[in-house]
């Protein structure tokens, strides 16, 4: 049988200032328990740059409650409380985290997305990924990531919305584009009547972005259903606490 590995490539591939960053918790997985099979899991192994650690709660005693604890925590227990119970329960957990050396394609996200697999495979309650807000079970990552055999940046990627008081309108900002090496996208002051368009252009730009493109600074951006003159600016730093991340703030009131 091949173990030859399907490549996950990024079309658009730009030189960036950036490195992908991935930082995901398998709570109550035992990496010893089989193999990390190729062909198994469609996976070459850890990514160049990410370490594979364990934490147990005699040896990390603040470790695990650490991730136990905060507003996502709270969530997670408000909306699964049965499975929140399993995590809580759980004495172990192994990280997966660091920077990716090579990000010329999205083999790493493939890789990943293996070893995610082989994490459930080995006893992992659930998969936490504090970058995009989501707290993975098995059956989401399976028939989500692993069955789809092909990279699915919007998987990865949260787009949220808040109300934005001044004009008043929707706030709409993702998390999770720093998986890609690429900015977070901000897009402010969005009025009723644009809202959906304005979903459809933060969309693009994340398929854009995960796929390898770089937004300029300064570039206009259009999109049928916006006015001219959006504008992409970029701003923040990987301490702001609405993105863990730098970000493209597009500037301009889109309406229909």
């Amino acid at each position: 049988m091949s173990t030859d590995l399907t490549g996950w490539e990024r079309p658009y591939l730009a030189k960036a200032d950036q490195t992908p960053f991935v930082f995901l918790v398998a709570f109550g997985a035992d990496p010893h328990a089989q193999p990390l099979s190729r062909s198994v899991y469609r996976c070459s192994g850890v990514p160049g740059g990410l370490d594979l650690q364990g934490y147990a709660a005699h040896s990390h005693p603040g470790y695990l409650e650490g991730l136990r604890s905060g507003y996502l925590w709270d969530t997670f227990v408000a909306e699964n409380p049965r499975l929140a119970d399993v995590v809580a329960a759980c004495t172990t957990c192994t990280v997966l985290a660091g920077d990716v050396e090579d990000a010329s394609s999205l083999n790493y996200l493939r890789d990943i997305v293996g070893i995610g697999q082989w994490l459930f495979a080995c006893g992992a309650a659930v998969i936490y990924d504090p970058q995009n807000f989501t707290w993975w079970t098995r059956e989401r990552w399976d028939t989500e990531l692993f069955q789809a055999g092909q990279a699915e940046p919007h998987k990865h990627v949260q787009i949220l919305h808040s109300d934005d008081p001044e004009p008043p309108g929707h706030w709409l900002h993702t998390r999770g584009l720093r998986l890609f090496g690429r900015p977070d996208i901000s897009l402010r002051n969005v009025p009723d009547p644009a809202f959906d368009v304005a979903v459809t252009l933060v969309n693009r730009l994340i398929a854009f972005q995960a796929l390898g493109g770089v937004i300029t600074g300064g570039v206009e951006l259009s999109l049928t259903g916006l006015p001219a003159g959006l504008v992409a600016d970029h701003r923040g730093d990987l301490d702001d606490p609405d993105f863990n991340n730098v970000h493209v703030e597009i500037r301009g009131t889109p309406s229909n």
